[in-house]
């Protein structure tokens, strides 16, 4: 997951997403200039309106130096993410802005293996693509792609696609993953190439219609 994070970071779409919740009854959270020199007003500083989304850029105890991705107030600042005594002014959220010229987004989330991980998962709603990467190798896993099998299939709806991408090894284990898994899913494969010596093969399965 970091690995994808960082690359939709390097393209400029936003990881550290807040939204204000609290604040409404004055008027949004104040905003504190990012130079701590210079000196303001307490009672004019501009503020953050509930429901605005911005980046976290640092987090300094409950101090959040932000850009705004959504909503009015100001491009940047400091605010502070609760009151003292608790209340909550602003929390993580996974919802994303809008990016001009792309029509929609990806939530990538990690997912504990097997049936019981599924299950929380799908908490949030139907999975659309499940991703597995070099995650079946007897040698350092043992036999922990039965979990993961077990997982795919309990996240597969009606339109579910699973990408599995494998690099073969000496005792590797996955004839028995792919055996395992395609008695109850249609497994075809959809890429295959050696790169240094080592094949990688891609692998794209789907729930079987009965």
């Amino acid at each position: 997951m970091e690995s994808v994070r960082w690359n939709a970071q390097a393209c400029g779409y936003p990881q550290d997403v807040w939204k204000v919740v609290g604040g409404e009854a004055a008027g949004g959270v104040p905003v504190q200039p990012l130079d701590p020199t210079v000196k303001v007003d307490r009672k004019s500083l501009p503020r953050l309106p509930v429901g605005t989304l911005v980046e976290g850029l640092g987090l300094a105890g409950d101090s959040l130096r932000f850009r705004r991705l959504l909503g009015r107030g100001p491009d940047g600042g400091i605010v502070c993410i609760r009151r003292f005594g608790g209340a909550v002014l602003l929390e993580p959220t996974e919802e994303r802005p809008g990016i001009e010229g792309v029509p929609g987004s990806v939530l990538c989330k990690p997912v504990a293996w097997g049936a019981a991980g599924a299950e929380e998962l799908l908490r949030d709603g139907e999975v659309d693509i499940v991703l597995s990467s070099d995650c079946v190798n007897k040698p350092l896993y043992g036999d922990a792609w039965e979990d993961l099998a077990d997982c795919m299939v309990a996240l597969s709806g009606p339109r579910t696609v699973v990408l599995i991408s494998v690099l073969r090894r000496l005792q590797d284990g996955i004839d028995s993953f792919l055996e395992y898994l395609t008695r109850r899913m249609v497994v075809q494969e959809a890429y295959r190439k050696a790169l240094c010596g080592t094949e990688v093969i891609v692998y794209r399965a789907r729930r079987r219609t009965r």
